[in-house]
């Protein structure tokens, strides 16, 4: 199972006993490793559980962190500004699948369970969809996004290997 699969688990998880075999990890030890992140990177733990455990309830302060971010690193002069490019941005992080062939790159044969040879012309068979801005702004928002992600997961996993 993937970090990404096993936080989401144990965020929603009846079962907080401790582990019966000291070598296997059980949700409240993830529980906790996510609590001592959350401690030194609360935004980061919070984009976290927005994305892999659909969880909504920090979103107002992950969104207003990225648009203080906007606006302190000098991306953008406008807040109204700001906050769009970061309402997009998140969208196409937290989903970038293609909505035409549903991430998988080539249309289907209409009738049949099976794919055509013929590439999907929104996404040009990658499956995925680009950030609609072309924007640096926007950019500097979703490197800043995916830096979260894996220094969030590097601390996590740190946590629950010591």
């Amino acid at each position: 199972m993937k970090l990404a699969e096993r936080i989401a688990q144990s965020q929603v998880t009846d079962d907080l006993g401790e582990s019966k075999n000291i070598e296997d990890i059980a949700d409240v030890d993830v529980v906790r490793a996510c609590g001592v992140v959350a401690n030194k990177y609360p935004i980061g733990v919070s984009v976290w559980r927005i994305k892999y455990s659909k969880d909504t309830k920090e979103i107002k302060t992950v969104v207003n962190y990225l648009i203080d971010f906007c606006m302190d690193k000098k991306l953008v002069t406008d807040r109204k500004q700001a906050q769009e490019i970061v309402k997009t941005t998140m969208k196409y992080w937290f989903d970038p699948i293609c909505d035409n062939c549903n991430g998988l790159g080539f249309l289907k044969v209409t009738g049949a369970p099976m794919l055509s040879d013929q590439a999907c012309i929104f996404c040009k068979g990658s499956g995925q969809t680009k950030l609609s801005l072309d924007d640096k702004a926007a950019d500097a928002v979703l490197q800043h996004l995916n830096k979260l992600e894996r220094v969030t997961a590097s601390q996590i996993f740190t946590k629950l290997r010591d």
